[in-house]
């Protein structure tokens, strides 16, 4: 009997002692990140962000590139952003463009030129009203301006012509851009085609209304001067859209024909190597050379002078009837 009461009270005690099970519990885990706003809407695709092309990666906005100051940043890519009156000209790539047509007895070596920086060019040769302003702000001298086919003060929508190289740098400097270089005037004329002049290969006339220029002028002139398609002088700008040269940005007018236009480098002969962003500032041996590249002939020129190829050259100070100039917006890293 004793045993027997020793038994209850030990399942007594032993049932009072256990507990009732606990639920299973993981180990408590560090809370996550919030995930970043900009990497939650755009996932993995790159978006912009000011000037900057940003893609998240590993849930982290990163910086993959910066827009040039002459661009602004669009759905994750740079698009053009030029001011009004501007064509957006982009780089030409790594593999460049062919300048040079072996056709100017040495001057013209076919070689490879590569822009690695977009540029914005005017779309017209810089008139002589805009040039006006910057006369009367007292940042251009005056052009020469007693000679008959004198654009400036007359002729405002002219293109202003009998400027040297020192007053087209002057007024372009004022608006906050440059002069081309020479490789950046073809690029932008031809656009790194096999074409004559910037409309294409279509012989110009001046019935087919395609620039202002002599058929019979220089450099095989004939009796009755060089008198253009008008009778003389140069033309108002945009009076030949057809022959504009047309870019996915803008059209650019007049880059043959109606003025000669400065650019900025030194003239001398091609050289046969690549080329990587050329400007002749000097030339070896001649350190006083002041001997300038034109491009684009003009009113009083044949059709060849004015092919996107064509190079002459003029001193600084040299001013004509038929030479002016237009400017560009040079980009710039951020």
């Amino acid at each position: 009997m004793r045993w027997i009461l020793r038994f209850v009270v030990l399942l007594v005690f032993v049932g009072c002692d256990q507990r009732p099970p606990q639920p299973h519990q993981e180990p408590s885990a560090e809370p996550s990140p919030p995930e970043n706003p900009a990497c939650a809407r755009h996932g993995e695709s790159p978006f912009c962000s000011d000037h900057e092309i940003m893609q998240c990666q590993k849930g982290v906005p990163t910086v993959l590139s910066k827009c040039s100051t002459i661009e602004r940043c669009d759905k994750g890519k740079c698009v053009a952003n030029c001011p009004e009156g501007e064509v957006f000209i982009p780089a030409t790539g790594p593999d460049g463009f062919t300048m040079g047509r072996d056709r100017l007895k040495g001057k013209d070596t076919p070689h490879t030129v590569v822009l690695t920086r977009p540029f914005c060019m005017d779309e017209t040769e810089v008139t002589s009203g805009a040039y006006a302003k910057c006369v009367q702000e007292g940042a251009c001298a005056e052009p020469y301006r007693w000679d008959p086919w004198a654009s400036y003060p007359r002729f405002p929508d002219q293109p202003v012509n009998l400027v040297n190289l020192n007053k087209a740098e002057a007024y372009c400097a004022w608006k906050g851009k440059r002069i081309p270089t020479e490789a950046q005037w073809e690029w932008a004329a031809s656009g790194g085609e096999s074409i004559e002049w910037p409309w294409g290969n279509e012989e110009p006339t001046c019935e087919n209304q395609l620039m202002d220029f002599t058929p019979f002028g220089a450099p095989k002139s004939a009796p009755g001067g060089d008198v253009g398609c008008r009778g003389g002088g140069p033309s108002d700008v945009k009076t030949f859209p057809r022959g504009a040269k047309v870019w996915p940005s803008g059209k650019i007018y007049d880059l043959a024909g109606n003025v000669w236009e400065w650019t900025r480098d030194m003239s001398a002969p091609y050289p046969k190597e690549k080329q990587v962003d050329p400007e002749i500032k000097e030339i070896p041996g001649k350190p006083d050379n002041t001997v300038y590249v034109i491009r684009g002939g003009g009113w009083n020129r044949s059709a060849l002078g004015c092919t996107v190829w064509f190079r002459a050259e003029a001193t600084r100070n040299y001013q004509v009837p038929g030479l002016g100039f237009r400017c560009i917006r040079e980009a710039e890293p951020r």
